[in-house]
């Protein structure tokens, strides 16, 4: 015979279940109605006889009758009680059932880790009669984060927070799902944030064993919902878990691996949505493109290794230089590329020269030990002065690298009407 799943075969706590009250009428008007039966029949059998003779010869076998008869109606009422206990349990199950499916379906459907905890939130709270309670991600000493509340400040969640993790009660040691607590422990602490919590409940997101966050709340768990709410925060834990790899993917996607700026499908993109923002308002910006100048003469010297150090401090460097609308990508090789927003070809200028600056003035070291300087040539176009489309306002700052570069390097040039003769 086939075992049925843990979450079918989840104990009930005993429970009194009462039948209807016309049960009780008809149980007793029907053994009389049977008992009037038998002594009518007897009468029909015995008619020269007393009466009251009859029911002194027939009173052991009517009170047989009787006997039995009650025995008959207690075993119907012990089948019904049980039939009416299975059909409340199968009721309350199939609801957990549908509640688990529904909130399944809601925190799969997105993949926004905010969406995925307020769904997971809901469907616990309809589970469960919680009071308060909030969820804690990145259960670790050095980064934690209150991703969500219920009937709670985030400054006493936080209050909350500290104290379990002063108790050590937020680093379980086996990948557990509920965690058992001594309420005592938590309830005599002098905090009053703390002391008026009634039914402390740690609830741990796990997914693959490994812990995504904790659900800390003040509220009852029945038996027959533990391993409901336990499935249900496996699920939150599943979704969260596919939410943060989503987002590394799109990270990756966009990001240059050495350097960590971003890469050029995330400036294309930019670039584009500017684009239409500027039409839209009639607004101008600006694109630069910059190159290390003599960098193959560099890495001749002091290695790849340092070449690379070499571009992921100037990336640094340019990134700080910026303002924090403004984008840099790393283009391809020693080639960076910056969008301006809302910035002309003389602002442009000097944002250019602040990089410039920022990076001839640092040292960069050597394979000797000793420092050496890099300098930097920039071109710059502007929309609309220059271009009104990106693939041509790309073409026209690469135009004006190159008149840098040709002119001596380490220095910056306009996309200007010479060159576009």
């Amino acid at each position: 015979m086939k075992k049925q799943p843990g979450f079918l075969r989840e104990k009930r706590a005993p429970s009194t279940l009462f039948l209807p009250r016309y049960y009780r009428f008809a149980k007793y008007f029907i053994l009389i109605c049977i008992e009037l039966f038998i002594i009518l029949l007897i009468m029909w059998f015995f008619p020269d006889e007393n009466i009251s003779f009859l029911l002194k010869q027939f009173f052991p076998f009517l009170l047989l009758v009787a006997f039995f008869l009650y025995l008959f109606f207690l075993v119907v009422e012990y089948e019904a009680k049980k039939y009416l206990q299975t059909r409340k349990e199968l009721e309350e199950r199939n609801t957990n059932l549908n509640l688990l499916v529904m909130t399944s379906h809601k925190i799969s459907e997105s993949l926004n880790l905010k969406k995925i905890i307020r769904g997971g939130f809901a469907g616990l709270a309809c589970l469960l009669p919680v009071k308060k309670g909030f969820i804690l991600l990145c259960p670790d000493s050095e980064n934690q984060e209150i991703a969500a509340t219920y009937h709670l400040s985030v400054k006493t969640a936080e209050i909350i927070s500290g104290h379990l993790n002063e108790k050590q009660f937020l680093h379980p040691k086996e990948a557990v799902c509920l965690l058992n607590l001594e309420k005592q422990t938590f309830r005599n602490n002098g905090n009053s944030e703390i002391s008026v919590w009634q039914n402390l409940q740690i609830l741990n997101l796990l997914a693959d064993k490994k812990s995504r966050g904790f659900l800390i709340l003040d509220a009852v768990i029945p038996p027959g919902k533990k391993e409901t709410a336990e499935l249900l925060c496996r699920q939150m834990a599943t979704a969260m878990e596919n939410s943060l790899l989503h987002q590394e993917v799109e990270k990756n996607s966009t990001m240059d691996p050495l350097t960590k700026l971003n890469n050029r499908r995330l400036f294309y993109l930019r670039l584009n949505e500017e684009l239409e923002r500027a039409k839209r308002f009639s607004l101008s910006f600006s694109i630069m493109f910059s190159d290390i100048d003599n960098f193959k003469d560099y890495v001749d010297k002091n290695g790849h290794l340092m070449g690379d150090d070499a571009l992921q401090k100037i990336g640094e460097i340019a990134q700080n230089a910026l303002r924090k609308i403004d984008i840099v990508a790393r283009y391809g090789g020693d080639e960076f590329i910056y969008l301006l927003p809302q910035t002309n070809a003389g602002n442009a200028k000097n944002v250019a020269q602040r990089v410039k600056d920022a990076v001839n003035n640092y040292s960069f070291p050597t394979r000797n030990g000793g420092c050496g300087n890099l300098t930097l040539s920039i071109g710059i176009a502007s929309y609309s002065e220059d271009a009104q489309g990106s693939d041509s306002l790309m073409e026209r700052a690469d135009q004006a690298l190159f008149q840098a570069k040709s002119k001596g390097k380490n220095r910056i040039c306009l996309y200007t009407s010479t060159d576009k003769k």
